[in-house]
């Protein structure tokens, strides 16, 4: 039991003197970021992050731009980089060397690559003749999040464009913010949102050396009810379906409502991939897709893509922001 209490406006602490006699000290910002009545806010600070800023069109004159090799030797601007993964969710690594292996040096400024049925990096030469992934082909691919038929869908997506086709088009792909877009669902078609947050639906990816199912549903949301990751894209999405009958029809108005909103012109960002770009998003929050395009026989671009899940990335922040003592108040 206590038997002395003991408070210090000098040094913000708490000193307790127990029947053992045995001494407590705390420090009053550590017992306030623990008390009860402020719990939720304090759960939100700790494991969110950095709050989401969401964006639209306008986005395409000012995505964060972070030099490639400046990334490798500052921790100023690794911990920009980061920030600006955790807040936009989409970050440019400019300047980055024309050859395979530039994700891997990101990864180990973080922790390591994430390992996928794809190989820890994939397709370093785009097409492949009666690929039955669009990823390889030519063709357009809608607006999607990648490998949504993970349970533990990857968190952050690299791609690299080494070099472009020396003839043919060069590659026109979209973003959008999907956070932005399912808060739109929410404002205009709260019962629409509300299904495509509590419905789940079941994911696949079948190949010759793997097949992955996972369910999700298509808005997930955190227990203070805060959106925190999307789960869409029709090509990996099931056939298969839990669904009872009478719930298939309003589930597919749902989802063609979201589907407008990310198409919406005011939401989308449009750019052109460029060689010496590494194109860095969140993806459980960020869309992305691309218009078909055309190459002459024998001229390729050369593409490079990998992953690193959000425990590395928060954590890797954590530990910067400690160490160049940023406090909150610079947030």
């Amino acid at each position: 039991m206590p038997i002395n209490v003991e408070t210090s406006s000098s040094t913000q602490e708490i000193v307790i003197t127990w029947s053992d006699e045995h001494r407590s000290v705390f420090r009053y910002a550590w017992l306030l970021d623990r008390s009860f009545r402020f719990a939720e806010q304090s759960i939100r600070a700790r494991w969110n992050g950095r709050q989401a800023v969401l964006w639209g069109s306008h986005l395409v004159d000012s995505i964060p731009q972070i030099k490639f090799e400046k990334l490798l030797v500052s921790d100023e601007a690794l911990y920009e980089w980061l920030t600006a993964l955790e807040e936009t969710g989409f970050a440019l690594l400019t300047g980055a060397p024309h050859q395979t292996g530039q994700l891997q040096r990101i990864a180990d400024k973080v922790s390591c690559l994430r390992h996928t049925n794809l190989g820890e990096t994939s397709f370093e030469h785009h097409h492949k003749e009666n690929s039955t992934d669009l990823s390889y082909t030519l063709s357009s691919q809608e607006l999607h999040n990648d490998l949504t038929y993970y349970y533990t869908v990857p968190g952050m997506k690299m791609v690299h464009c080494i070099s472009q086709p020396s003839t043919g088009d060069v590659q026109s792909v979209q973003f959008v913010d999907g956070f932005k877009a399912a808060k739109q669902l929410k404002d205009r078609h709260p019962e629409q949102f509300r299904l495509l947050t509590t419905t789940k639906l079941d994911f696949y990816s079948a190949g010759s050396d793997s097949l992955l199912l996972s369910r999700h549903p298509t808005i997930k949301l955190d227990e203070a009810g805060d959106i925190v990751q999307i789960n869409y894209s029709t090509r990996h999405r099931d056939s298969f379906s839990r669904l009872a009958a009478e719930e298939v029809e309003p589930i597919y108005k749902a989802l063609k409502s979201f589907a407008s909103l990310l198409y919406e012109q005011q939401n989308l960002v449009e750019i052109k991939l460029q060689n010496d770009v590494i194109y860095c998003f969140n993806n459980w929050r960020v869309l992305h897709g691309r218009k078909a395009f055309q190459l002459l026989a024998g001229s390729e671009p050369r593409i490079e893509r990998g992953y690193i899940d959000w425990d590395e990335l928060h954590s890797q922040r954590r530990l910067l922001k400690s160490k160049l003592r940023i406090s909150d108040e610079d947030y």
